[in-house]
């Protein structure tokens, strides 16, 4: 959900039931527990043992943190464009008169 830069990702497969939904901008640290164990410390200090590898669960807080990168991106360009488009471009003076131009080399 981009615009309320609401961010998450799930532990397994979205249809199993058994998948555990992670908001990365509430993981303050995780470290691997065992070949299939990470640990998460969240932001309010609190912890739990997720049964997913370390590589895979660093994969999902790397591949979501693109993801978010990408879409405020493209939000940015977007509003530029848009505000381009409803207040035109803006205009320049140049520091040189016109004159300077239009005389006639000797």
């Amino acid at each position: 959900e981009p615009i309320n830069k609401i961010y998450a990702f799930c532990t397994a497969s979205p249809g199993d039931p058994k998948s555990i939904w992670i908001f990365p901008a509430h993981v303050k640290e995780y470290r691997r527990v065992s070949a299939r164990q990470t640990l998460v410390i969240f932001r309010n200090n609190q912890s739990r043992i997720f049964p997913v590898s370390y590589s895979t669960f660093n994969t999902q807080m790397l591949r979501t943190s693109y993801l978010q990168t990408k879409l405020m991106q493209r939000v940015e360009f977007n509003n530029k464009k848009l505000f381009y488009l409803l207040h035109g471009p803006k205009s320049s003076t140049a520091s040189e008169s016109i004159e300077f131009y239009l005389e006639d080399p000797k």
